[in-house]
Formats: structure tokens, sequence, C-alpha cells
């Protein structure tokens, strides 16, 4: 236990010394998880490759795959064995990451697949050529409209193929 520093405001002179405040140390939880620090970087790189096709529609950046597989060495996610085998019939299957991830939304927000997208994309944001992916810096208010109203269709299209997805995985 760490004794917390102790301010001189009203309510800490109130309180007696042996009720100040402690805080534990957090315990790691392992009981049902491992940390997979040696994956293999060509798994990782096929991994970058497919969640980029899925968010983006193009090949990823040769850069962009290794920051993501330097990223995995350096602060590994927490995978449970059953979702990890889980990933490897969903990378291997070819299914629709994009429709998986958004039912994920909703279901798993704390899912692997989510956390490698979110991985991915915050990587990729980085880098100068995927400005235009993330900025708009054009007024097109009548586009905008129209491209909002049908991604907003697309999403839920692809929620409901998301949905039925795991239906069939699980």
């Amino acid at each position: 236990m760490y004794k917390t520093h102790q301010s001189m405001s009203k309510l800490d002179a109130r309180l007696p010394t042996s009720q100040s405040m402690r805080v534990e140390k957090p315990q790691p939880r392992t009981a049902n998880f491992s940390f997979v620090p040696e994956c293999d970087p060509a798994q990782l790189r096929r991994e970058a490759s497919a969640l980029h096709c899925a968010a983006f529609g193009r090949d990823v950046p040769k850069e962009v795959a290794q920051r993501y597989a330097e990223a995995h060495s350096v602060a590994p996610l927490r995978v449970d064995i059953a979702e990890s085998k889980w990933m490897q019939r969903v990378f291997e299957g070819g299914v629709d990451l994009e429709a998986l991830e958004i039912a994920l939304r909703i279901r798993q927000p704390d899912h692997v697949l989510r956390n490698k997208f979110k991985l991915l994309i915050y990587i990729a944001e980085a880098f100068p050529e995927y400005y235009a992916d993330f900025v708009n810096e054009k007024q097109r208010r009548a586009g905008g409209f129209s491209s909002l109203a049908l991604h907003g269709l697309r999403t839920l299209c692809k929620y409901l193929k998301g949905w039925w997805l795991l239906q069939t995985l699980v």
C-alpha cells in the first residue's frame, strides 16, 4: 500500500491521519489471458494488410505494416486463448472485417478485433498520406448530406451483416 500526498484542504484537516487516503497497487490479472510478445512478424503484417484493406480499401504501405508489428512488440494486447483462435479463423476465412468490427462495437466493445482496428487507425493517422482520409477540406453541403445518408445506410447494412457473421462464427 502506498500513502498518497496529503493536501492541506479542509477535508484533509478533518480526517485523522490513520484514515488518510490509501491506494493499493493494482495486481496483474493473468487468470484467463496470455501476453503474446513473440508474435510472428509475418502474421502481423498479414493482419495489418487485411485490416487496412477493410478500413481504407487499399493495400497497406510497408511503413504502416512495420509500425503495426512494432506496436505489438512494445505493447502486446491481452488476448484470450479462445479469442486468439477466433481471430485466426476470421483472418484465414476472408470474412468482412469491417462488418464484424461494426457489430462488435455494440456487442463487445473491448474485443481484440476492435483493439487491433483502433491500433491500425491510430498508426495510419500519423502518416501524411492519410490526411485526406481523415480530413475533408472542401465545402460540399449537399454532397456531404447525401454522403452521410448513404454511409448511414451502409453502416446499418454492415452492422446486420456483422451481427449475422458473429452468430455463425461464435
